[in-house]
């Protein structure tokens, strides 16, 4: 898997609880559901951007850097 389309999943999952919440608050009444999938929406975020998104570029920098330079550590 290349890691432009990881980055693009990881970032794109959250989007999918965002445009619910857009989506139930337009309709009238439901505000337990959207608090529910604002629940989520926030969970999901914190998950994929601060937690998942890091360790992907991480991943990515640690196995590029050995097709740069044979001898360069990132440590």
């Amino acid at each position: 898997v290349r890691y432009g389309t990881l980055i693009l999943i990881c970032h794109d999952f959250s989007d999918i609880f965002l445009h619910l919440t857009k989506l139930i608050r337009h309709a009238k009444g439901y505000i337990k559901l959207k608090q529910i999938i604002s629940g989520f929406l926030m969970i999901s975020w914190i998950f994929t951007r601060l937690i998942y998104f890091p360790i992907i570029l991480w991943i990515g920098i640690r196995g590029v850097s050995r097709f740069i330079q044979p001898d360069y550590e990132v440590d």
